[in-house]
């Protein structure tokens, strides 16, 4: 399941990238 890793991995960037817009809690 590559693709799922892929998903993934563009998640987590995704969310260390913006984790203020994503996260405004923090």
């Amino acid at each position: 399941m590559e693709e799922e890793r892929h998903l993934l991995l563009l998640l987590l960037e995704l969310t260390s990238t913006t984790p203020i817009l994503l996260w405004p809690s923090w």
